[in-house]
Parts: structure tokens; sequence; C-alpha cells
């Protein structure tokens, strides 16, 4: 690199100040067109391919890229909480944008006032424990009756009635331990079907590893399946045995296992570079062994616990029919061991039995055109994420209401309301309403925005490079 590329420009005081604004308009512009229950989608112009019409907020602000580069730094900052919220919930990434928005609009303020930016920062600190415990003081837990409700979360989170109507379905099929999967079809229609499937509670070791980066998920067909004993931290813990398997069969790997250091870092090169297609799954602390021994059973191979020179593909080489992983789980489908009956029945865990014969719900999302195909997968992924969330964290009053009513009683954090406008109705809602978000997500999107506005309140200054800005210019 040469050293005029590391050149920078020095941009303080109401130059900086006014382009901060700009980078926080464009992106409150973005998630607002695709906002509350009349809203409408962004049109995302492809460099290849075609282009895609979308009402997912963290698909829409993920596309945001402008040519100033402080602008583009404050946008990154702010779709941080966004991305944040997604990993963690899955829905209320919209509302995580806003929030920061109309945050930094008002604490930014205080710091124009004279308050020095520690102070400010103390103060946001203090805001985000009085708004998560005021929010769990009014949010309602769910119990297994209440099916109406998750059906009103779905379509809160979706904007469809249709749609809310196969997720609920969908959730009654998996139940408590079984897992919801949602694939694109080339049909027109979007169906619902119940397969086999082993499910577990942890995705990917690094999103990295993900196909599809907007959604960070991974679906694979007829998979080749590895469970490793053993830690796996250098190149020759894993390389040659993926190398083998990837020129044997040339199918996507799962790899179930610790592997981490040199070797991860050489498994997501290979997977950026295109040499593998590969998803890595951390087994759980608990319970370890018993949970290596049964993913094993379930894909047909054995549990790999020697060095690499030793690895046989026929014995340690297992297959399934799919498989679906994303940075919070990871489900199999379609076991090809006979035995797989007879093994979980000579299992004395209960927990451990009902996930070796566990169901999954598949929702298989088609429409004519490939925009309008993605566009509903991606309202179909939202509406799972608020429902799962929503059956173990509880809900709120959705529409913005809860927001609200928590700004009339916390006088001092008037932008809750900003950021959460009621599109639905003028009037006060309820839960009888059918107007239901996960109180989880607004929780992990309020503690995310808050961390973003404390960064964005933080900045005195900024070091573009010096070329950008000329070529900005």
């Amino acid at each position: 690199m040469k050293r005029a590329d590391l050149v920078r420009s020095i941009v303080r005081d109401s130059a900086l100040r006014d382009r901060i604004n700009a980078g926080i308009e464009s992106i409150r512009d973005v998630a607002k067109s695709s906002y509350g229950n009349r809203s409408g989608n962004v049109l995302i112009e492809n460099r290849y391919g075609e282009p895609v019409v979308s009402h997912d907020g963290i698909t829409n602000v993920a596309n945001l890229i402008v040519s100033d580069p402080v602008e583009n730094a404050v946008i990154s900052i702010v779709r941080q909480a966004s991305d944040k919220t997604d990993q963690e919930a899955g829905d209320a990434t919209t509302f995580s944008v806003l929030l920061t928005c109309f945050g930094y609009d008002y604490w930014s303020k205080k710091i124009a006032d004279g308050r020095s930016i520690r102070e400010v920062q103390s103060a946001i600190d203090i805001a985000t424990d009085r708004i998560v415990s005021r929010l769990r003081k009014i949010k309602t837990e769910l119990r297994p009756e209440d099916e109406g409700v998750l059906l009103n979360v779905a379509e809160t989170a979706t904007g469809s009635e249709p749609l809310a109507q196969i997720i609920s379905e969908a959730k009654k099929i998996a139940g408590g331990n079984g897992s919801i999967v949602v694939v694109e079809t080339t049909d027109e229609n979007t169906v619902l079907s119940r397969v086999d499937g082993f499910s577990y509670d942890n995705g990917f070791s690094v999103v990295a590893l993900a196909d599809d980066m907007q959604s960070l998920k991974s679906d694979f067909r007829n998979p080749a399946v590895i469970v490793m004993a053993k830690p796996c931290v250098k190149n020759d813990d894993i390389m040659p045995i993926l190398s083998i398997v990837a020129k044997s069969s040339h199918a996507p790997i799962v790899l179930i296992g610790d592997v981490r250091g040199e070797a991860l870092e050489s498994v997501v090169a290979n997977k950026i570079s295109g040499k593998l297609r590969i998803a890595v799954i951390a087994p759980p602390a608990i319970g370890r062994d018993e949970f290596l021994n049964d993913i094993a059973v379930y894909s047909g191979n054995r549990v790999f616990s020697g060095d690499a020179a030793n690895f046989d593909i026929k014995e340690y080489v297992g297959s399934v029919d799919e498989a679906h992983i994303t940075v919070r789980s990871a489900t199999l489908n379609g076991s090809h061991n006979p035995d797989l009956a007879n093994y979980a029945e000579s299992v004395t865990d209960e927990a451990r039995r009902k996930r070796l014969l566990g169901v999954t719900a598949k929702i298989e999302v088609g429409a004519p055109t490939e925009a309008e195909r993605r566009e509903l997968r991606l309202r179909v992924d939202d509406g799972v994420c608020a429902v799962e969330t929503a059956s173990t964290h509880g809900v709120i009053v959705g529409g913005g209401a809860a927001m609200k009513d928590i700004s009339t009683e916390l006088v001092d954090y008037k932008y809750l309301a900003d950021a959460s406008y009621d599109l639905l109705s003028p009037g006060k809602l309820s839960l009888a309403d059918g107007v239901v978000d996960s109180a989880y997500a607004i929780e992990r999107a309020i503690v995310n925005a808050h961390s973003a506005i404390k960064q964005l309140v933080s900045i005195e200054l900024a070091l573009p490079f010096a070329n950008e800005e000329d070529e900005e210019r």
C-alpha cells in the first residue's frame, strides 16, 4: 500500500456534526420506509443479478452505502445495533435503527447544552437500565394455550395474516422440542410440511461461514456430517480431514466440534475462497459427550477422536437429507440410520430422546418471481424469530404502544415514542387488539441502540482517508 493511501483528513466541529447528522438522517429514512403497518418496501439495485424489493429492515440498511466516508462510518455504527439485535432475537431490527437515530438526536443535544461526554454516557447507561426494567415489568409471559397471542405476534412481524397462520401452525408442529426452518422453493405457493429433525440451540461458530450473509443462514442438501471429539486448534488437526471429505463427496460439510484458533481461521479462509462449503457448530458444554454421540447416531457415523491421519471416511462421515444452520440454531433433517428408533428407546434421558425423535416444521416459501419470493422469505424469517422469542420470553403491546407508555412514565426519555410511532391506531392499544411484539426482541433493541448511541455522542473528531475525501469531491 502506498503512503498516499494512508493519508487522512481531519474533520471537526460544525463540519463533523453536519456529516454525522447527515449519516443519521440517511439511515433513518431507509429504516422508516419499511417500518409499521402502513409502510412500503425498498427497491435495492444489485450490481449483478436481479434487483430486490425488500420489506426487511436489516436487509435494507445493510445495502446502504453512501459516498461520504464520515457519513458512511456513522451509518455503520447505527447498523451495528440492528445487526446485533438480528443475531440475538431475529426481529425488531428496524426499531433498533430508529431508536438509535432518535436517541442520538436527544442525547447529542445534552452535550451541545454543555454536559460532558462522560456524563452523558453515564446518563445513557442509567436510561438503558430504567427502560429495560420497566419493560420487564409490563411484559406478559405466555402459556401453552396462548396460541392466539402467538398468531398475533406472527402477524405483527410479517404484516400478513396468511403468513402468520402458516407460522402459527408451524409452531404447533415443532412444539417445545422441535424447530422451524424456512427455505425458498421455485413453486408459486408457500407450503408447510412436517419432517423428522434433530435440533440444537447453537449455530455457526463464526458468522463468516454463512452462505447467505443477509439472513446469516446456510441450507444444505445431503451434507456430509463429521462429529469431532477432540478440540481442533491447529491446521493439522482438521484441514487434512476436510480435504479428503471435500474431494471424495463434493458435498457441503457440517462439522460438529470445537474448532478454534488457527484451525478455524483456515476453515473460514477456505469457505470464503470457495474451496469449502461448510458450517462449524460447537457442541454444548454440559452433556457434551452424550450430545456428540447422539448426533453421530442420527447422522449414521461415529464420533472421531483420533489423529487426522487415522480418519476413515466410511466410518466417520455421516449424512442427512438436509441441514439448516443459523447464528442461533442448527437443524438436521432426515436421518439415514435405520437403527435410530432402537437407539432412542435405549436412551433414558427424556430430553435427549425427544431430540433424537424430534420433528421439524418446514416452511417452503414460494412466489411467481424471485424478487417476491425473497421478500416473503425475509418476512417469514422475522415472523418465526418473533414467535420463538415471544414463546420463551413473553410479549408486550406492539405498534409502538408499549414504548409510548414507558416514555409517558419515564418522561426524560421521550425519544422512545419518537422511535416507536404507532401507525395502527391513534388511541391506546392493548394485547386484546392483536398488535403484539416479542418482549425479548424489543429489550435487545433497546440495549443495542443505547450502546450505539454512546459511541456516536463520544465522537469529537473524524479521520477519514484523504483519497476518499478527494473522490467524494
